[in-house]
């Protein structure tokens, strides 16, 4: 039996001014329907077509952008990674015909092509069933002869050469093939299938001891299980769509699915990121005693749980109402918050900061706060008892342990805050869509080495582990204080 190949993905992306029916002909040819009622495309939206081309079954997935100008900034990002370009006009329109060229070079400055010589353009024009043409299919011709394009005419509203055109922008895309090598695709996808196995495995066994084992039934360890459901919700949705689209070399949910797992994995990475900072504000609370004989009580460790997810909403909700939006990001494989294309109607940008301010910087500073008053706290202990070795070596560790959940965090969120924000402030600039995928890996698997950080280094969370998969830890080493986890972290 031969192995079924992979089917290779192709950008193809229409480009024109609004209301020449690129949104149309992208529909009848996708979904084989058309409408009517005018709708005027807001931003871009995408549609995944599978083909046969000599044998060879690819997906295209067709990108089309809004037409008017104050969208036309969003070609910048969008347009990078194409692999071929259809200039679309309406026949009826000769200010339509003559803004193509516009067009075309302005795909050229920003879509930065490997080689823009033989980059491959479609020109389209649409309409031709209605009978008040202004450009002659011979003038559109001639034009095209002398740029190098090839030229196809239909109309969308009467299903009239709808699929040649693409077909052939497919033929034309399969040679421009340079987004990513297999090996690049099949390596992400082995690396997200790891963290949707392990991250899966390792957080849904420490619910699991939680609720099996009083010990940890502690409202101090609440926030523990807190986090490791919000960890769930990315390895569980984020991880496993993205394991079978790098599998697949595309997105392959759909504009639907794209807002699902973007705003699924961006709740639990947010749930996720707030919970290391309640988890160093806790730790602040029982060790260093700002409050003075303040009580941490089980309903304040709920409010602690509750409020994570009220910040995590805050940052997910916009993108699905209107304030930014989820799209395909990186290598198109996996969705997200927009944070690299400019459009005042979404207004990315004020998005953007709002995330870096709100839910990188404000949370940084409380973990760095709360651990420095919290190391503070332990030396001034330490000195009291020096002659004390025990004391001493709990000072060192504490110490270790509070750099190393420093650095995870910084680790998790640093590279997609620094990313974000040197995009909004450097638009313009090229940049490789091989790196843009990096910060979403690095989030992901925070899935996998938090779990590690906070539960499995905790001597008591350990053996609880061991002794549920028969594999010992003993009962003294069990019985460890319930409110070591939240104490000092992972000794």
């Amino acid at each position: 039996m031969t192995e079924e190949k992979i089917p290779t993905t192709l950008k193809v992306i229409l480009i024109g001014n609004s209301g020449v029916g690129k949104s149309s002909f992208m529909n009848r040819y996708v979904n084989h329907r058309f409408t009517n009622a005018y709708r005027a495309t807001v931003g871009t939206d995408f549609f995944s077509k599978r083909t046969v081309l000599d044998g060879e079954t690819v997906i295209l997935q067709i990108w089309d952008t809004a037409g008017t100008e104050r969208f036309q900034s969003l070609g910048t990002p969008l347009y990078r990674g194409s692999h071929c370009c259809m200039l679309v006009f309406d026949v009826t329109s000769s200010a339509s015909f003559g803004a193509l060229d516009v067009w075309r070079k302005e795909f050229l400055v920003q879509g930065e092509p490997p080689d823009p010589s033989d980059f491959p353009f479609i020109v389209l024009g649409n309409k031709t069933d209605l009978s008040d043409r202004e450009v002659s299919r011979r003038k559109a011709q001639q034009w095209c002869e002398e740029l190098g394009a090839e030229y196809f005419e239909g109309s969308a509203k009467a299903d009239m050469d709808v699929e040649q055109p693409f077909k052939r922008a497919a033929q034309l895309a399969l040679q421009q093939d340079h987004l990513g090598g297999s090996g690049t695709f099949y390596a992400l996808a082995a690396f997200m299938f790891f963290l949707f196995v392990f991250g899966s495995s390792i957080n849904s066994l420490t619910i699991a001891c939680t609720f099996q084992n009083k010990k940890l039934r502690s409202h101090l360890n609440y926030i523990l299980v807190n986090l490791s459901v919000a960890n769930l919700l990315v390895s569980g949705v984020g991880s496993s769509t993205a394991f079978c689209s790098f599998a697949c070399r595309y997105f392959i949910f759909g504009s639907l699915g794209c807002k699902i797992e973007g705003f699924v994995a961006t709740l639990g990475g947010m749930v996720s990121l707030w919970s290391l900072a309640v988890i160093a504000f806790e730790r602040w609370l029982v060790i260093c005693k700002p409050l003075g004989n303040f009580t941490f009580k089980p309903e304040h460790a709920l409010v602690c749980c509750l409020v994570t997810w009220v910040c995590a909403l805050a940052a997910a909700v916009p993108p699905l109402v209107g304030w930014s939006r989820y799209i395909p990001e990186g290598l198109q494989c996996s969705c997200g918050p927009d944070w690299y294309t400019t459009d005042n109607k979404y207004n990315n940008e004020s998005y953007v900061m709002f995330l870096f301010c709100f839910c990188f910087a404000v949370p940084l500073a409380t973990i760095v706060f709360c651990y420095s008053q919290l190391l503070v706290t332990l030396k001034m202990a330490a000195k009291a008892q020096a002659e004390s070795a025990s004391t001493q070596k709990a000072e060192r560790e504490v110490t270790r342990m509070v750099v190393v959940m420093v650095l995870g965090f910084l680790v998790c969120w640093m590279p997609y805050a620094s990313f974000a924000l040197w995009v909004v402030n450097n638009r313009g600039h090229s940049f490789d869509l091989r790196l843009a995928t990096i910060p979403s890996c690095f989030s992901k698997a925070s899935t996998v080495y938090n779990p590690v950080i906070y539960v499995l280094l905790n001597k008591q969370f350990r053996s609880c582990m061991l002794m549920m998969l028969g594999m010992g830890g003993g009962e003294e080493e069990a019985s460890t204080s319930v409110t070591e986890v939240s104490k000092v972290g992972p000794v």
